[in-house]
């Protein structure tokens, strides 16, 4: 079948279409994915919304790391690193108790 869009980038897979999702929404712009009735996959912006976190865009494919559930592998690694500088406050907190005792 002729497709109806020959001017859109045609994906052979949905998984080449997503690759190329997944950079668009990096960049900032809201697409999605659609099957086209010649067969090929394409993006497009009709019905897509951009989603956000408080660290730029954001994928919302959720990563879970033990009981935390995070939203993007950004939002993931930030909130490690403010898990690891508050372990490490306390830490430096009880050595200064254990040192003035």
């Amino acid at each position: 079948m002729t497709c109806p869009t020959p001017t859109k980038v045609a994906f052979e897979t949905k998984a080449q279409a997503r690759k190329a999702r997944d950079a668009s929404v990096a960049a900032g712009v809201a697409v999605r994915v659609y099957l086209c009735p010649c067969g090929t996959y394409h993006l497009t912006k009709k019905g897509a919304d951009l989603k956000t976190c408080e660290y730029g865009p954001c994928d919302r494919k959720f990563l879970r790391h033990g009981e935390q559930r995070y939203c993007c592998q950004t939002h993931a690694t930030k909130a490690k690193a403010k898990r690891q500088a508050e372990r490490d406050r306390a830490r430096l907190a009880s050595k200064r108790t254990e040192a003035a005792a």
